[in-house]
């Protein structure tokens, strides 16, 4: 699966993209979308992270939102919500 560059216009805030970066403005957001992890990036929440945020770094966002406990939560089919950028 390719998925296409859906942030490729974001406009660089702060070299983060607008992205949220810390708990109390994840805990406070209702600014969600879903993702279905295809098979290629089963337990690969790196992978995930750089397709939907633009880089690795912000693979605990995702753990923290969908209450994962690790890698092997990251499974094929699973629909995980991930936080939009900032507004």
């Amino acid at each position: 699966m390719i998925l296409t560059d859906r942030f490729s216009n974001i406009e660089t805030i702060n070299d983060r993209k607008g992205y949220l970066t810390n708990i109390s403005e994840i805990t406070n957001t209702t600014n969600y979308s879903k993702y279905t992890i295809p098979k290629e990036f089963e337990y690969r929440p790196d992978l995930i992270s750089s397709i939907l945020y633009g880089s690795v770094k912000y693979i605990w966002i995702l753990t923290y939102i969908n209450q994962f406990k690790g890698s092997k939560d990251y499974t094929s089919g699973k629909i995980i919500k991930y936080i939009n950028r900032v507004q």
